[in-house]
């Protein structure tokens, strides 16, 4: 292409935030058009963002572009693909340059098999970088018609449970459910959870079945919090023979139990003071001080906050 250099590259800065949350944001409003192509094209997602960076870059000096403003659209996205291709994505290689001679399509009508559907949800629901799939969603980028995955399997969510997705649309889950979701990202997070992290795991449960239960994300964790600071026990699990005089608590503690020590503890480490709203990946458990194969009873004097890594260490000492 005939030209001039582009002025200034010395100067050159990109806005990873903008190539991140808009270019390769399949969940944007308006990115989402250019978030499809860049997949497609050049197989780039959200996560590839700082690498796209880098290429655009790097190879900036050897472009030649006449002005901008007289460039057609579909110009601008030839130059842009130009520049990545040259700068080949270590894990993404672009299908052009690898383009065989003959190439075997699917034969219409061919038997799918039940681990190819789930393999596709999962690619799908990966360059989505979302927990679940919607039926509308697959019908733009999946390999299949959904009416196969619900036809094979006898629904889109016994689909989606095959995938370890998180269920699409369902209907009437309870409040323990909906509650015992939300603790397991406060957890997670060691924070209160945004509404968009809903969508991402650990979460298994998307924002619909909370605005169609309690009317809004933060009525949803108004009801949360009411429900887990209020009082109570709950009853024991049942036990047998000599367990069953001497117990008076069951063994794993209740969603309220667990969010009052948590929040005793400030989703902390009692051992090592690590935190997952400071160090992410650290993962928090509830666990008994006195074991409870010694006869360590589940109550709040009873409980602490350890981290996955001071639990495995801890194992069934305690002192004394």
């Amino acid at each position: 292409m005939h030209g001039k250099r582009l002025p200034n590259l010395g100067k050159a800065t990109i806005d990873i935030r903008k190539l991140r949350d808009y270019v390769l944001n399949p969940n944007h409003p308006e990115g989402r058009h250019k978030a499809r192509v860049f997949l497609a094209a050049l197989g780039l997602m959200a996560t590839d963002a700082d690498w796209l960076a880098a290429a655009i870059l790097k190879n900036l000096p050897d472009a030649c572009v006449g002005r901008v403003s007289k460039l057609p659209p579909y110009l601008k996205y030839m130059t842009l693909g130009q520049l990545i291709r040259q700068e080949c994505h270590p894990l993404h290689v672009s299908p052009v340059m690898i383009e065989p001679a003959f190439k075997l399509s699917r034969v219409s009508g061919a038997p799918v098999s039940d681990a190819e559907l789930i393999t596709d949800l999962k690619r799908v629901a990966q360059s989505l970088n979302s927990s679940t799939v919607s039926q509308k969603m697959y019908g733009k980028v999946g390999a299949y018609d959904y009416s196969t995955v619900i036809r094979r399997f006898g629904s889109w969510n016994e689909g989606l449970r095959l995938a370890g997705l998180a269920i699409s649309n369902e209907i009437d889950i309870s409040d323990d459910r909906l509650f015992d979701n939300l603790l397991v990202l406060w957890q997670y997070r060691g924070r209160q959870p945004r509404r968009s992290e809903l969508s991402s795991p650990p979460s298994t449960i998307s924002q619909t079945p909370y605005n169609r239960r309690f009317g809004s994300w933060t009525a949803s964790l108004e009801a949360f919090v009411n429900f887990a600071n209020g009082t109570g026990t709950e009853p024991p699990t049942v036990q047998s023979g000599e367990e069953a005089t001497r117990r008076t608590t069951g063994r794993d503690p209740s969603l309220r139990l667990r969010w009052h020590v948590l929040q005793r503890d400030r989703f902390t480490c009692c051992a090592c003071g690590a935190s997952p709203a400071l160090t992410l990946g650290v993962e928090l458990h509830v666990d008994h001080i006195v074991p409870w194969s010694k006869g360590g009873e589940t109550v709040l004097e009873n409980l602490q906050t350890l981290c996955s890594v001071c639990n495995l260490g801890k194992s069934n000492v305690h002192p004394g």
